[in-house]
């Protein structure tokens, strides 16, 4: 019940904030924020791929405990190539692209990055059945971002500085 409603209120929230900013922002600002917020969703979701299915198949023939640390520890290796990657790929296709600035594009992969880790990290701890870190970790950063952002949206800011508040969330 806890993952729904944390869910539901943060896409929730994510909905009404992109609803404001497209009425706040003019349409080249609403334009370059939806490119860095793709270009971050994009480099979480490639990141991830896979990450969380290696672990859960690890840990069917490894259930010691020192064993399950180890499966922990090859699946973060495991995550920061694919993350790598996943990064140089798509600062590479975004720089050649260019349609934003390059402090954007690495704005935007530095958090797709830091999304994705922090994804990872709530969904390792999920299979710890540790449910309250899970539910701290996935919901209360994303949400204390979208709401920092809608605030920065009423203030004026760019587009760019909008994205930032909303990424360190």
């Amino acid at each position: 019940m806890g993952y729904a409603m944390g869910a539901a209120v943060q896409k929730g929230l994510g909905f009404l904030l992109f609803l404001t900013l497209a009425n706040l922002l003019p349409a080249s600002e609403y334009a370059m924020f939806g490119l860095m917020y793709a270009l971050q969703a994009g480099i979480a979701t490639f990141a991830m791929a896979g990450i969380v299915e290696t672990a859960v198949g690890a840990m069917k023939s490894n259930k010691e405990s020192n064993q399950r640390l180890a499966v922990f520890r090859q699946v973060k290796f495991l995550f920061i190539v694919i993350a790598s990657a996943t990064i140089v790929a798509g600062g590479v296709i975004f720089t050649v692209i260019g349609q934003i600035s390059p402090s954007a594009v690495l704005l935007a992969l530095l958090f797709g990055g830091i999304s994705a880790l922090v994804t990872i990290q709530a969904q390792l701890s999920r299979l710890e059945e540790d449910h309250t870190t899970t539910l701290i970790t996935s919901n209360i950063p994303p949400i204390c971002g979208i709401v920092a952002a809608a605030i920065a949206a009423f203030l004026d800011f760019q587009a760019q500085s909008i994205f930032l508040i909303m990424s360190t969330g």
